[in-house]
């Protein structure tokens, strides 16, 4: 399940990648889309045995970071990896001062059974054209009540900045 899971988003971003070459035209919504990590988990991430991709992002985030000598304890499922997704609206262009903060959709891609109360960590979303657009972070929220994957599924009302274009 789980790597079909995983085989699904590989697929989808080639299906992203595809889809278009260039930035979004002027006049029209612009899907973007990250890798990140949810931390502050309570015991209810992943599982850094079966999916060893998180423990591995979580240690290159860290030494980005600067954090070098870090273990990590295989027991505490208190991270997970997460597909981070976001809509541009039309009237928005990267690099403008003004666009509004953007709602964050966050899935979880790996074996955590729950998001409740985790924090999105800063992850940096792309455009079909695999540019940065827009960077995602903050407390994760219920998306709906009635959703049949509420668990490993969240929102981020406002939670996207678009990127200036002097941001690194």
């Amino acid at each position: 399940m789980i790597a079909r899971r995983i085989g699904l988003i590989g697929a989808g971003l080639a299906a992203l990648s595809m889809h278009a070459s260039a930035a979004p035209a002027a006049g029209h919504a612009c899907y973007v889309i990250g890798m990140g990590l949810v931390s502050g988990l309570d015991n209810t991430g992943d599982d850094f045995e079966k999916i060893p991709f998180t423990a591995q992002a979580l240690k290159g985030y860290l030494q980005r970071l600067g954090v070098i000598d870090f273990k990590i304890d295989p027991a505490r499922h208190s991270v997970a990896a997460v597909m981070v997704t976001a809509n541009i609206p039309s009237c928005a262009q990267p690099g403008d001062a003004f666009a509004p903060p953007l709602d964050v959709t966050v899935s979880a891609m790996g074996t955590a059974t729950s998001l409740a109360h985790g924090m999105l960590l800063p992850t940096s979303l792309q455009g079909p054209d695999n540019q940065v657009y827009a960077v995602a972070s903050g407390p994760l929220a219920a998306c709906a009540a009635n959703s049949p994957h509420s668990d490993t599924h969240a929102c981020i009302v406002a939670g996207a900045r678009m990127r200036q274009p002097s941001d690194p």
